[in-house]
């Protein structure tokens, strides 16, 4: 078989605009062919940057990490480069020591509250997820990328137009919200949740507790100062993800890989090199993150797991007893709520993460904007060729990592998948 005749639609059965999909769909397709700016120039343009960023260190001892992640606020500079990414030796240590802590804590805070091993499990896995962000940062080759400037990240935001920088920096500050509600400023407001459910909980587990030692009592109060101090841990990594993310998926959906010539015709060659460009800066993404995301956050995954075998634990504890204490029974409810408030938070920041990386694999297919190219090619010009690389790699492109793709289908399949354990929880529980 030939090349050419793997093709979708040979170039002389190409429908014309005001066929099959219609001339509406057409003429924005074609609108797309010539607005804003191609992958190529989107590249030359990181590259002066670039340049002007090597000059900014050599002359003016200007940080990467300054440009870049100072925000628009001391917290900020605070939260994303000195907490996180400039770390010294003193402070990464007590970062290490503080979160091996904060598990300890965690479990023995399920302890107090009077948790199974379970919920107990379920309790320190927050904090291992933490950890793990710390642990992962503490590499040397990571420290060394995030300081390097032709990292893939700091390639991505010098693509981004002015607006769209300073978008990305509301949109990562951490007091966000000021800006209007995003991304990343949902990630400021699940801390919160977070911070002000388990502080005002454990206390009031505390009460209801009965026999109280002091150290179940420094434990309460230590667990509550963890909690107010997760922002400067390791808090930066999840929503960094989404905004960057975010912009990404947008360059993407915005940058053309369609170039015209001088006689307004398709340049097969430019638009070759269009899309190669766009697939090389995807994978560089996609290499840069791919630790955090299929290893680091995977972790939630197993949260979601544990959280649900510690609601069925203290469900199945409720309906078994009923000759609890009144008291022993606002302990249940106040540990059902607990787990409650982390399981919808645990759902929410997964369907920000995988929405994020979903959104960049999504806005890669470019097969629809790609096969308008036979329209407008010249008679000396074979589309065959171009169309069939983009097909061919089409369903490979976006954020993949391990053979897995992560694209909205995957999304709706693991919804439906957790939609069903649910489903069938209650209808266990509940209705025997």
């Amino acid at each position: 078989m030939s090349k050419q005749s793997i093709v979708p639609m040979p170039r002389d059965d190409c429908p014309s605009p005001s066929e099959g999909q219609g001339r509406s769909r057409a003429v924005s397709v074609e609108d797309h062919m010539t607005a804003g700016i191609s992958w190529l120039e989107a590249d030359e343009l990181a590259r002066q940057r670039l340049k002007e960023d090597y000059l900014a260190i050599k002359v003016e001892g200007e940080s990467v990490l300054d440009k870049y992640f100072a925000g628009i606020n001391f917290v900020d500079k605070f939260v994303f480069v000195t907490c996180a990414l400039r770390c010294t030796s003193g402070m990464r240590l007590l970062k290490h020591v503080s979160e091996l802590a904060w598990i300890v804590c965690q479990w023995e805070m399920g302890r107090v509250l009077g948790f199974g091993p379970a919920g107990r499990a379920a309790c320190a896995w927050v904090a291992f997820n933490c950890y793990l962000k710390t642990f992962f940062q503490s590499f040397e080759s990571y420290e060394k990328s995030m300081h390097n400037p032709e990292n893939a990240l700091y390639t991505v935001m010098r693509m981004l137009p002015e607006s769209k920088m300073r978008e990305f920096q509301q949109d990562l500050s951490f007091f966000g919200g000021l800006y209007g509600v995003t991304p990343g400023h949902m990630g400021t407001f699940l801390v919160m949740i977070c911070m002000i459910t388990m502080a005002s909980l454990s206390v009031a587990g505390l009460v209801f507790s009965g026999k109280k030692t002091e150290w179940d009592c420094a434990v309460i109060v230590l667990d509550v100062i963890f909690w107010i101090a997760w922002p400067f841990h390791t808090f930066w990594q999840t929503p960094l993800f989404w905004v960057v993310g975010k912009q990404f998926a947008s360059c993407i959906r915005e940058f053309r890989i369609t170039d015209m010539n001088s006689k307004n015709q398709v340049d097969i060659r430019k638009c070759f090199q269009n899309y190669i460009i766009m697939n090389s800066t995807i994978a560089k993404y996609t290499e840069h993150f791919v630790t955090y995301f299929f290893v680091v956050e995977f972790t939630l995954i197993l949260w979601v797991a544990f959280l649900a075998a510690a609601l069925y634990e203290e469900t199945e504890g409720y309906l078994l007893d009923p000759t609890r204490s009144n008291s022993e029974e606002v302990l249940i409810c106040i540990r059902l709520a607990l787990l409650a408030t982390f399981f919808v938070v645990d759902i929410v920041i997964l369907c920000f993460i995988f929405m994020a990386a979903a959104s960049i694999t999504e806005a890669a297919d470019k097969r629809e904007v790609s096969h308008t190219v036979m329209w407008h090619t010249s008679a000396n010009e074979n589309p065959s060729v171009y169309l069939e690389h983009v097909y061919r790699t089409s369903l490979s492109i976006g954020f993949t990592a391990m053979g897995i793709t992560i694209n909205y289908s995957l999304m709706l399949q693991s919804m439906y998948f957790v939609t069903s354990v649910i489903a069938f929880y209650i209808n266990y529980t509940v209705f025997g």
